[in-house]
Parts: C-alpha cells; structure tokens; sequence
C-alpha cells in the first residue's frame, strides 16, 4: 500500500504470534461514513499503540486511514483489530479492490447515500474469494440487497445508523473473526513452540 507511513499489508486469517501470545485480524473499513467512525472511534480509545489514528496519503492522493484497536487479553493473547479505513474516492479503487479480497472482515459504513462504486467492486472483490469474508454493514435495505447481489453473501449483521451502529458492527465482525480461530483446522495451523498450548485448544 502506498503512504508514507509503513503499515502490515492485511491479511485474510488472523496472526498467531505464539513468542508475544497475540493475535492480530485485518479488517477493512469502507464507506462514505468510514472516516467519521474511526475518528470517533480513535477519540473514545484513545489507543496506546504508538501509530494512532495514520492518513496514508501523500501530498494530492485520496485520503485512507490506518488504526490499531486494541481489544485487551482475551484468554491469555493480546488481541488487536488492524482497521483500514477506505471512503468513496474513485482514486482509492485499486487498494479497495486489493484489501477487501486480503482481510478477515469487513465493515461497510455508507450511510449517506451516494456513489457505491467502491462499496460495490469490494463486493465483487468478495464475490471472487475463494473463502468466505464476514461483512457487517450499515446503512439502509437497498445497500444491504446490492451488496447481497454483487457479493453472493448476506452480511453477517446489518443496522441502520444510530449512535451505537459501528460498536455493534465491530462487536459482530471481531466475534465472526476470533472464532474462526476455533474452527480452523489443526492440519493446517502453524505448529505451537514445545509446551505451548495449541491456540486451537486455547480458543
């Protein structure tokens, strides 16, 4: 990705870090309202990780946003949500389509309206992978059958914006991604240091 701050490229399952016990999912944030939920998002956590709330545009580029939000230690791992922020600027259209098919989840926070284009070619983004990606979306029926139809998949929550909206919507996509922790296969999970537990068995 582009910007003059490094960030870790997203990546579809959740990190494993057996050395720190932490775990780390990628999840794409998009939408005309995506800016105004991590900015608020950013005031209330007031996160301790040392990146903050990054615009990784240069000079004249179109706007995209990086946020880490902690969620604290959940069963002995330091868990964080990788959050990237992605609003309706055409210019985006490359790393939209890129992201949306390389992360754990998405939120879709278009509320207002407005040019879908990027909310829709991350749909069909979606609709190409060969996994399933969760989707917690927020706006109204129209946006929420679109998206079913671009993507093949129903999201897996859907609200009308409140004041409460992106919470819930996070609450919904960071329990859909850390269980998929529980599901995933033995065979094909990294193998755990000598006497540590599997997370398989940890989840």
């Amino acid at each position: 990705m582009g910007g003059r701050v490094s960030i870790p490229d997203p990546v579809a399952e959740p990190t494993v870090d057996y050395d720190r016990h932490a775990i780390d999912a990628y999840v794409l944030v998009l939408g005309a309202e995506a800016r105004q939920h991590l900015d608020a998002l950013h005031e209330r956590t007031r996160s301790a990780d040392a990146t903050g709330l990054v615009d990784l545009a240069g000079p004249g580029e179109a706007s995209y946003l990086y946020l880490v939000l902690t969620l604290g230690d959940i069963r002995g791992y330091s868990t964080r949500l990788h959050l990237y922020g992605f609003g309706v600027d055409r210019r985006l259209a490359t790393d939209v389509e890129r992201v949306a098919g390389s992360v754990a989840a998405i939120i879709v926070a278009h509320e207002s309206g407005g040019d879908t284009s990027n909310v829709m070619l991350a749909a069909r983004s979606v609709a190409s992978s060969p996994r399933g990606v969760p989707v917690a979306l927020i706006g109204d029926d129209v946006l929420g059958r679109e998206w079913t139809q671009a993507s093949g998949t129903a999201p897996i929550f859907q609200t009308t914006p409140s004041q409460d909206s992106f919470s819930a919507a996070l609450k919904a996509v960071a329990k859909e991604v850390l269980s998929s922790l529980r599901k995933a296969a033995p065979s094909t999970a990294p193998a755990p240091p000598p006497g540590s537990r599997p997370w398989w068995k940890v989840w």
